[in-house]
């Protein structure tokens, strides 16, 4: 994997690399979120990486995704990462 991009977005840091073997996916890892390895993959048939701001695109739509009640959700286990999580709910 290569590296492509660090986040940090509004306290919630990630990580964006590219997968070598699959060309136009890339793996956003959460560093500072509810479980150590935590996040998602995204990609397109055409094999583009995101420029950087689609890359924040795809972050900030991740992050509104999760549910903000303690408890909802069994990833939801950091209570930093809750506060965060319920701060963007409000």
């Amino acid at each position: 994997m290569s590296h492509l991009f660090f986040f940090d977005l509004d306290g919630d840091k990630f990580e964006v690399k590219s997968d070598d073997d699959q060309p136009g996916v890339v793996h956003y890892s959460w560093l500072n979120g509810v479980n150590p390895g935590y996040g998602f993959t995204a990609g397109n048939s055409v094999g583009r990486l995101p420029s950087r701001a689609e890359a924040e695109v795809s972050v900030r739509k991740f992050l509104r995704a999760i549910d903000p009640r303690p408890g909802t959700s069994s990833h939801l286990s950091n209570s930093d990462s809750q506060k965060r999580i319920a701060k963007r709910a409000r």
